[in-house]
């Protein structure tokens, strides 16, 4: 199929002709096409044209009116002028809704094959940065962010919206691990949040405060209890994550791990451990070699759900993700890392863990708890993230500290004390919680 078979002028124009001959159906043809959808920019503007007036109260099915309002706004030379206003009037259409189709249908095959030419020219071109990966997933979200059903197929209304929530309330109660938060393992903070919800999460400190032990142990508990997790680590080595596995489990000391002071008992020990509480547990990291894109790690994500189901993800960390595009500045780049973090959270259905760094502190106000104005990409972070979850510890030796849920779509901003193991690199519980039933 040729560039021109993906075109039809006549439905363009039927479909122009029906908004003004039934005005009632304006509503109707927004929630399907746009005025990209035509071939020609002078209809795509009469189409625009049609919408303003139709939704500012004017009778556009009056040709004297609908005449005399575009000749008033200025734009009648750019709707195609008098020729094209008169063709259009004089036009009867009986099936509206068949040509509404046509259009909406070759447009989107238009931007396929489009999406399809940029792989194309990017494949046989000679910019080194332009991996199979890198060009497979840009095709991948390209075409993804074709959607070829109309805005109205994901509205629903409040009674069904409600019987969902009153659903998941019901699988909850009955125990269906789907239902609920995954649980951080740290009484309090699961008190006040019932746990970690499919959305973007931002985990945040200042410099070896404890985010990646955060973010880590929430995936590990998680993957203990069944749930299938994914860690992207862009920051520590597998060995330092296995020592601080080990660590975290048996409570041996990482230093001691590396020095090699370990008896042959201990060892033998450790491996009977990885035996006995290790296998099988579905938590898998990935430790890239080379600098990752947002959406590289996308396509990893999708890759590692479809083999093994996870439900969580953690990212660590957001500074260390390469720029999509290098020559964006870098407030830029960070913005459309968590834009792009955000829209992964929401269509996969699962907890997106974002970990990141505050800003470092002099010595005056080290002491001082990070704001999440003091997060690199703080506007984009507040505005696109669902939580934001600030650790702060006086110092890197401090065995307590505090979490601030300095955003939490369902609940008050609040902070909660909370220990933190030196050896195990893990959080805790100042106090015990009972729960309500």
């Amino acid at each position: 199929m040729n560039r021109n078979q993906l075109r039809n002028e006549d439905a363009e124009r039927a479909v122009l002709g029906a908004m003004i001959c039934a005005p009632q159906l304006c509503d109707t043809i927004e929630t399907q096409i746009s005025a990209e959808a035509f071939t020609c920019a002078k209809r795509g503007r009469l189409f625009s044209t049609l919408i303003d007036l139709h939704a500012a109260g004017i009778p556009i099915d009056d040709p004297i009116v609908l005449l005399d309002r575009i000749e008033r706004t200025g734009r009648l030379e750019a709707v195609g002028g008098y020729p094209a206003i008169d063709e259009t009037t004089r036009r009867r259409v009986d099936n509206p809704h068949h040509y509404i189709d046509c259009v909406r249908d070759l447009y989107h095959r238009r931007r396929i094959v489009a999406a399809c030419q940029r792989a194309v020219d990017r494949c046989n071109g000679s910019n080194a940065d332009n991996q199979a990966d890198d060009i497979a997933e840009s095709l991948r979200a390209s075409l993804g962010a074709i959607d070829v059903g109309s805005l109205d197929d994901d509205v629903q209304s409040i009674a069904e919206i409600v019987k969902g929530s009153i659903d998941r309330a019901e699988r909850a109660a009955r125990g269906d691990a789907d239902a609920v938060g995954i649980p951080t393992t740290i009484d309090t903070i699961d008190r006040a949040t019932g746990g970690v919800f499919p959305g973007l999460t931002v985990i945040a400190a200042r410099p070896s405060m404890g985010k990646t032990a955060l973010g880590y142990q929430i995936l590990s508990s998680a993957a203990r209890a069944g749930t299938p997790a994914f860690f992207v680590s862009l920051e520590m080595t597998n060995d330092q994550i296995g020592d601080r596995t080990i660590a975290a489990d048996t409570g041996t000391n990482s230093m001691v791990l590396r020095s090699g002071r370990l008896s042959e008992e201990k060892l033998s020990s450790l491996r009977a451990y990885v035996e006995t509480d290790l296998a099988g547990v579905p938590l898998h990291v990935w430790r890239p070699k080379q600098p990752q894109t947002i959406e590289r790690i996308a396509a990893m994500t999708r890759l590692h759900i479809a083999r093994y189901g996870s439900r969580i993800v953690a990212i660590d960390h957001l500074l260390k993700i390469k720029p999509t595009d290098p020559r964006d500045v870098r407030h830029e780049q960070i913005a459309h890392i968590i834009s792009a973090a955000k829209n992964l959270a929401t269509e996969l259905d699962i907890p997106v863990l974002m970990l990141t760094q505050a800003k470092r502190k002099d010595n005056r106000t080290s002491d001082q708890a990070p704001t999440i104005d003091e997060l690199y990409g703080s506007s984009m972070i507040e505005a696109e993230a669902d939580d934001v979850w600030l650790i702060h510890r006086a110092d890197r030796d401090a065995e307590a500290g505090t979490i601030k849920l300095a955003k939490f779509r369902n609940g008050p901003v609040q902070t909660i004390d909370v220990s933190f193991d030196l050896v195990r690199t893990e959080f805790g519980s100042l106090k015990s919680v009972e729960w309500e039933g």
